[in-house]
């Protein structure tokens, strides 16, 4: 397992999550519309840049935020209180080993010293702050989030820009030789999540990371499949 923690703020559903990541098999289980997806969504951003399979850059949208610091700002400047722009902030905590030294840093919210990837989507002060002070001038007008004026900010623990060609290039050494798929097998040049397809996307994040979302009428059936895997890897 390559990620060991994974915190999120204010992305869609998740106003605030700070999730340890077990070693092996993690499976996340809730009522629909609680995060599950949400939480593999932003791991892929963190890693990838990416929304909906393209730039993150070319998809801003407002409804990225989530709705309840959306409120509270909103609430907040019509009362004429004065109230920091939203921002969205997803930390990938990495496993503290040498394939990942480069990543490390102090560059995170919680300033540990660990390696990891930190993406935030963030009001751009240098470029845009006189347009969004005027945008803000009027305590009737913000109805949103101007993701106009906003930026991504891509970066690891050591503060250096990330791309995706900056990734480790074995994520699998973690996951057994017999329990990965035959792409899996062959493919260790793949990046930290690899290629998704639609159809096997939620898979393929299992098989990389070691997590997993499910309803949660599914936990019968995960339960006894979990213990199946287990006493397989006992073997």
């Amino acid at each position: 397992m390559c990620i060991e923690r994974v915190i999120v703020k204010n992305y869609r559903t998740l106003d605030f999550l700070d999730l340890a990541i077990r070693p092996h098999l993690n499976i996340i289980v809730g009522d629909n519309e609680s995060g599950k997806s949400t939480l593999l969504e932003a791991i892929n951003l963190a890693l990838k840049c990416q929304i909906n399979r393209r730039s993150a850059n070319a998809e801003l949208h407002p409804y990225l935020f989530n709705a309840t610091c959306v409120d509270d700002f909103l609430t907040k400047l019509r009362s004429g209180v004065q109230a920091e722009p939203p921002k969205i902030l997803i930390e990938i905590y990495l496993k503290d080993c040498p394939e990942f030294a480069i990543y490390k840093g102090l560059n995170n919210s919680i300033s540990e010293d660990k390696p990891g990837i930190s993406l935030s989507i963030e009001l751009d002060h240098e470029t845009f702050g006189e347009e969004y002070r005027d945008y803000i001038a009027d305590p009737k007008r913000p109805n949103g989030i101007p993701v106009e004026y906003y930026k991504i900010d891509w970066q690891d623990f050591a503060g250096s820009p990330s791309t995706l060609e900056s990734f480790p290039s074995n994520p699998l050494s973690s996951i057994p030789a017999q329990y990965r798929t035959p792409t899996q097998q062959t493919n260790t040049s793949s990046k930290l999540l690899g290629t998704f397809s639609q159809r096997s996307r939620k898979w393929n994040l299992l098989c990389h990371t070691g997590i997993s979302a499910t309803h949660s009428s599914m936990m019968p059936v995960l339960n006894q499949s979990t213990l199946n895997w287990r006493n397989r890897r006992a073997q």
